[in-house]
């Protein structure tokens, strides 16, 4: 298992419809947790490294799906 220099981020985006509306929600979450800290610049370790994913945050995001493929859409071209 590689070690956890810096843990990553990401945003998950779910879209919900029903009949009468649709609902887009993003989702921010931390990956990982390194075992180090951060005192003045150096960092020891202090325990190991873990992989769990943190809840950081949600927000309506409305367009996200469409940018999302339009994103894709250019990237396979």
């Amino acid at each position: 298992m590689e070690s956890l220099d810096r843990p990553g981020r990401s945003t998950i985006g779910i879209s919900v419809v029903t009949e009468y509306l649709m609902v887009e929600r993003c989702y921010h979450v931390q990956e990982g947790r390194p075992g180090t800290i951060d005192l003045f610049g150096w960092r020891p370790r202090v325990q190991k490294s873990r992989e769990e994913l943190k809840f950081r945050g949600a927000r309506e995001c409305p367009g996200l799906m469409e940018d999302q493929r339009k994103a894709c859409m250019e990237i396979s071209r």
